[in-house]
């Protein structure tokens, strides 16, 4: 089995810049900067957006290498392939 990266660093990098983000959007509040606040908002999106997708990518990769060698490709069967076996009465 693979084993799976805990993205340890990256969860605390993510959680740190959150937070300072909620920070700042709160003192944009306080100082009654709305343009601030929306920036802030779509800075947290941004941020989770791009740890989230990194993530899929992570198992994506994961799920290609744990793929086969076989070549769907070139899997070409014939319809007699498909045919019920004859009983050999």
């Amino acid at each position: 089995m693979i084993p799976r990266p805990k993205r340890r660093f990256t969860k605390v990098v993510v959680t740190i810049n959150i937070a300072l983000t909620w920070a700042v959007i709160g003192y944009a509040i306080y100082a009654q900067q709305p343009t601030v606040a929306v920036s802030g908002l779509t800075i947290i999106a941004t941020i989770i957006g791009a740890y989230v997708g990194i993530g899929h990518l992570d198992m994506r990769s994961m799920l290609n290498s744990m793929r086969g060698t076989f070549d769907f490709n070139t899997f070409n069967p014939s319809p007699s392939d498909f045919d019920p076996p004859e009983d050999s009465q």
